[in-house]
């Protein structure tokens, strides 16, 4: 399941932590990869340091 698509707005601390221990990925590459979402507009980064989605994709679809 998408993590995003399950929850949609989400702390961005707790994003990084859940999506590195599901994907078994240091926290590094989760947080790269939250740049890369956010650089295709896929997500939003609030300043409060919550993560929005604002766009649902499909496994394969994000645009690099």
């Amino acid at each position: 399941a998408n993590y995003l698509a399950v929850y949609p707005s989400v702390g961005v601390i707790r994003l990084i932590e859940d999506a590195a221990r599901i994907a078994k990925a240091d926290q590094r590459a989760v947080r790269a990869a939250i740049e890369i979402l956010r650089s295709a507009d896929v997500i939003e980064l609030k300043e409060e340091g919550v993560v929005n989605l604002k766009k649902p994709l499909k496994r394969g679809e994000i645009p690099l």
